[in-house]
C-alpha cells in the first residue's frame, strides 16, 4: 500500500512542479528554468500557461516579478518571501523592500472555499455554532485567513480558518523546494 501512496505523492508533486515551472515562465523566468537544466520541462510548462519566456515582463524588475510568482504559487512561497524580507544580509535591499509587501498583502481565498472548509470542520453543526460569519476576510495570511463571526450565544469573535488544501500544497512544495535547492547547488557552484 505504501507504493500506491508514494505514486500518488509523486504524481501530486509532478503536477505541482509543472505548475511552479509554468508560473516561473509566465513571469519571465524561463532563463532560470534553463540554467537549472530543466529544458525538457520548459516546453511543457510554456504550453501549460501559453507563455513565451519573458513575454511582456522585460521592463519589470526581477524582484517584483519574483514577488508575483510567490503570491501566485501560494502559502509556502509567500512564507519563503516573508522570511527573505527579513534577511538583508542574503538579498539586495530592493528585493527586501519588494518581499516585505508579502508581510501584509496576502491574496484572500474566496468565501465559497472557506465555507467548504468550515462545513467539513463542523459537519451539520455550523449553523448551530455560529449566528453569522462575515464573508469578507478581516485579515489574510499565508496559511490562514480571519473572518469576523458571531457565535449562537451572541458572542463576537475572530475566526481563523486554515486555507483549504494547505497541508497537501505545503508537503508537495517542500519536496519540490528540496529538489530545486539540490539542483541549484549543483548548477551554480
Amino acid at each position: 500500500m505504501a507504493n500506491v501512496f508514494g505514486l500518488a505523492n509523486a504524481l501530486r508533486d509532478m503536477k505541482r512542479y509543472m505548475e511552479i515551472l509554468g508560473v516561473l515562465i509566465q513571469h519571465g523566468f524561463a532563463d532560470v528554468v534553463q540554467q537549472l537544466k530543466l529544458e525538457s520541462l520548459l516546453d511543457r510548462g510554456m504550453t501549460l500557461v501559453g507563455a513565451k519566456p519573458g513575454e511582456s515582463f522585460e521592463n519589470l524588475p526581477r524582484a517584483l516579478r519574483l514577488r508575483r510568482v510567490m503570491e501566485q504559487l501560494g502559502p509556502t512561497f509567500v512564507k519563503l518571501g516573508q522570511i527573505l524580507s527579513t534577511r538583508p544580509d542574503l538579498i539586495p535591499e530592493d528585493w527586501v523592500k519588494e518581499f516585505k509587501q508579502l508581510q501584509s498583502n496576502c491574496i484572500t481565498v474566496p468565501f465559497s472555499e472557506i465555507q467548504k472548509r468550515l462545513d467539513a470542520e463542523f459537519p451539520g453543526r455550523l449553523s448551530k455554532k455560529f449566528r453569522s460569519i462575515d464573508p469578507e476576510p478581516f485579515a489574510a495570511a499565508s496559511i490562514a485567513q480571519v473572518h469576523r463571526a458571531v457565535l449562537s450565544s451572541g458572542k463576537k469573535l475572530l475566526l481563523k480558518v486554515v486555507r483549504p488544501g494547505i497541508e497537501e500544497i505545503i508537503e508537495s512544495d517542500i519536496a519540490i523546494l528540496e529538489s530545486l535547492a539540490a539542483l541549484t547547488e549543483e548548477h551554480f557552484n
